[in-house]
Formats: C-alpha cells, sequence, structure tokens
C-alpha cells in the first residue's frame, strides 16, 4: 500500500510538472502573439475607443501589383444594403483596390470575404447564421449618416453589437475602413491629411500642378463662372439641422438680398439626373452652399463639401460641422464658414458680394490645386486612369469606402488580422462632441 501511494504521489508530481512547462510555453507564444499586434496596431486620430490591428502597411511592389491585379476579385455581400440601389459595380482599377464582386444574394454568406450591415436597417433579429461565420469574414458596419441622424433620427442605440463586427466604415477619420465622401482616386491625399500615412499607396505624396498649370487651370473655370451661389437641397425639415439651415439660407436671400439657386425637393429648380450634367451646371456658379443638415458633428463633411464644391470646382461656403473640424480635414484656404462672421447672414452676404467683384482675391481659394497629393478636378483635373473617373450615378460619392474596403480585402487584411469592435456605441457615439448628439 505504501508503494502504491508512493508511485501515486510520483505520477502526481509528474503531470503536475508536464501541466506547469505546458502552460508556460502556452503563454510564452501567447505573449508573443499579443507582442506582434502591438508592433502593428495602429492607433488612428480622434480615435476614443482605442485602437484597430493592422499589419504592417508596406507599398506593394509593381510584381505584387500584378499578381493582385490577376488574383480572383474578393466577394463582398451586402447583407443590409441602404435604401437605395446605386448600381453596386466597382471599378479593377488599382485605386479601388483592383475590384471586388459585390452580391446581395444572402445564400452566397458563406463564400463571401467580407459583409456589409448599413445601419439603417441592420438590427439583432437579422443577422446571419453565426454557425456558418468563417473566422476570416470580415463584418463590417456601415454608415454614412451623422451620429444625431442615426441615434434620433433612425433610433439605432447599437448597443447590441459590443464585439461583433471587425471593421467600421464611416466618414470619420477613426474608421477602420474610410467613407469618406470624396472621391476614392483621392485617398493618398485623404490619408496623408488626416495622419494615416502608414495606408498610402505611396511613400511620398508630389505636386502634381505647377504655377503655370494652375493660371491656366483657373483662367478655363472662370470663363463658365456666369452665376453667383447654388445649393442643392432634398431634407427640408426631416433631421434636426435641416430646419436651421435653411432658415440661415434664407435669411441670406430675404436680408442680404442675395440670390441662390436652389435644386432639388427644398428648391424650385430641378436637379440633374446624371452626374456629369449636374457638374456642369454647378461649374458655373461661384459659390455652393455646403450647409449640412446637422451642426458640430467631427468631420461631417459630405458630398456637399467634397464632390458639389471642390471637385465641381466651386467655393463651399460652409455650415454645419465646426470651422475647427473643417480645417482640420479641407485643403488650406479652400472653404469660407459662417462661423468666421458669428453666423450672421449679411455679414457673409457681404463678404460673398465682395469676393464676386475681386477675381484675384477670389482666387486664393483655388491655390490648394498646387499642393501635393492628387485631388480630382472635374474636366480640368481628372484621374489618369478613366475607371476611376467619377460615374454617372448620383450615389458615387459612397464608393470610396467600398474601393478601400476592397483593397484591404486584396490585402488579405482580413485573413492576417484579427479584431473586432468592443462597443460600437462608443466608437460611434462616444468619440463625438455633446452638441452633436444631444
Amino acid at each position: 500500500m505504501t508503494r502504491l501511494k508512493r508511485w501515486l504521489f510520483q505520477l502526481s508530481v509528474a503531470f503536475l510538472t508536464l501541466v506547469l512547462v505546458l502552460c508556460i510555453s502556452h503563454n510564452r507564444g501567447l505573449i508573443a502573439t499579443y507582442q506582434k499586434h502591438q508592433d502593428n496596431t495602429v492607433e488612428q486620430p480622434g480615435n476614443t475607443y482605442g485602437t484597430y490591428q493592422l499589419s504592417k502597411v508596406e507599398v506593394p511592389s509593381e510584381t505584387a501589383k500584378t499578381t493582385m491585379e490577376k488574383a480572383p476579385k474578393p466577394k463582398i455581400l451586402m447583407w443590409v444594403p441602404p435604401y437605395h440601389d446605386g448600381g453596386w459595380t466597382l471599378p479593377d482599377s488599382e485605386a479601388c483596390g483592383f475590384g471586388c464582386e459585390i452580391t446581395k444574394d444572402r445564400n452566397q454568406y458563406e463564400s463571401s470575404d467580407a459583409l456589409i450591415f448599413y445601419m439603417k436597417g441592420t438590427n439583432g433579429k437579422d443577422l446571419p447564421d453565426s454557425r456558418k461565420r468563417r473566422p476570416d469574414q470580415a463584418f463590417v458596419w456601415w454608415s454614412h449618416e451623422s451620429p444625431w441622424t442615426v441615434n434620433h433620427y433612425w433610433h439605432k442605440t447599437l448597443t447590441e453589437f459590443n464585439g461583433y463586427f471587425n471593421w467600421t466604415m464611416h466618414y470619420r477619420s477613426d474608421s477602420n475602413i474610410t467613407a469618406a465622401m470624396m472621391p476614392y482616386s483621392a485617398r493618398d491625399w485623404y490619408f496623408n491629411r488626416v495622419g494615416r500615412k502608414a495606408e498610402m499607396s505611396v511613400k511620398e505624396l508630389k505636386p502634381n500642378t505647377t504655377e503655370e498649370g494652375f493660371d491656366k487651370m483657373f483662367d478655363e473655370l472662370m470663363k463658365l463662372k456666369t452665376r453667383s451661389t447654388a445649393w442643392i437641397v432634398s431634407d427640408c425639415n426631416d433631421v434636426k439641422g435641416a430646419p436651421q439651415r435653411r432658415q440661415f439660407a434664407d435669411s441670406m436671400k430675404n436680408d442680404g438680398k442675395f440670390n441662390i439657386d436652389v435644386y432639388g425637393k427644398c428648391g424650385n429648380k430641378q436637379l440633374a439626373k446624371t452626374s456629369s450634367a449636374m457638374y456642369d451646371t454647378l461649374r458655373t456658379y461661384k459659390f455652393y452652399l455646403a450647409f449640412e443638415n446637422t451642426k458640430f458633428c467631427k468631420e461631417y463633411l459630405t458630398e456637399k463639401f467634397w464632390y458639389n464644391s471642390l471637385y465641381a470646382g466651386v467655393v463651399p461656403v460652409v455650415w454645419g460641422p465646426s470651422k475647427k473640424t473643417v480645417e482640420s480635414l479641407a485643403p488650406p484656404n479652400s472653404f469660407i464658414h459662417a462661423e468666421d462672421f458669428e453666423y450672421d447672414a449679411k455679414k457673409l452676404v457681404d463678404f460673398l458680394r465682395s469676393l464676386e467683384g475681386d477675381e484675384k482675391a477670389y482666387k486664393e481659394y483655388f491655390k490648394w490645386w498646387m499642393m501635393p497629393g492628387f485631388f480630382p478636378v472635374y474636366k480640368l483635373k481628372e484621374a489618369e486612369d478613366p475607371r476611376d473617373r467619377v460615374s454617372e450615378s448620383i450615389c458615387h460619392f459612397e464608393v470610396n469606402g467600398f474601393c478601400h474596403l476592397c483593397k484591404m480585402l486584396h490585402e488579405k487584411k482580413h485573413k492576417t488580422t484579427h479584431w473586432s469592435v468592443p462597443d460600437l456605441r462608443q466608437a460611434y457615439y462616444g468619440a463625438e462632441d455633446p452638441k452633436c448628439v444631444e
């Protein structure tokens, strides 16, 4: 009996020793893995909810680009598409990540590389079967609306999705996938502007317009400018800031006796049905009212600023986001902000009138064309690859996010990195100015 007890004791000691060795080995592996992730972690500017894992970004070699171009296209399933049908085809150009297949067919769930969940229709009762979810699939939460609209108009608390999504895709620079509503051919320019240089496709931005070229472009544009101010607006009263911006615009017209041509549902002029027709019209104006439907939301600059103004070759007059947030994103000295005039409509109108009669002063708002990096200007400085030029779809401003997502899928980010958004509500609402979401 004594021998048996001794034998059992020795066996127990041996077993515990083996367990201890295995635990130490496993922990070392975890530490090494954690350290590797730490080395690959990118802190996003303004990101108050943490970091996301991103493999070290290197500018792809020509060989790597050729490989990606010839590789099978990753598949993106729009599990919850937006409220309109934008056509949803992506060009297979380098700027758009060499293209991806987009489908709305939920039967292709298991074979898809990424799933898009548009904020409006996403709810906890209509999610994919978790038992069929592949570990290398990227679940992406998408919104192009402001936090106020998502919270108060669509009544999305976002509390039921903690740890569910891998990536966010929205307009702020702290989004995993950048969906700023600008031409995707300007993504490198944008990454440089917001401090995400590691994600640029080139090592350094280079000037692409000489002073002589700038003068020629500006002179050509000025020959077209026969009208004062345009505004495209279709939300008259729905969102909190909509009636406020309309009231300010009315004050500019009535109190300042200033002509503003209003297109869309809230105006009396018919909106063009194609992009080219719309930009052909807009570029004849000197100013465009880039009035957003919410106030004080960080980085909330939509197609009104990036496309209808800068891309169209028009000086934007901004109302909604603070001047500080606009300055953090926009080209220097490219816009006029109502804040500079203490939101006094008459003072703003007086300034616009002075610019209308002073071509030299007006020209200063276009000198950003000479800054390093490419940003397209309609018919004056378009993307070199015809596939990257603005499509005829009115919803082309949504393509940028899909192209960035497509690029990440081609680079196998969904396979080489493992990350989930721990608290979606905090990620989207918590980083905001309280005045935006109140």
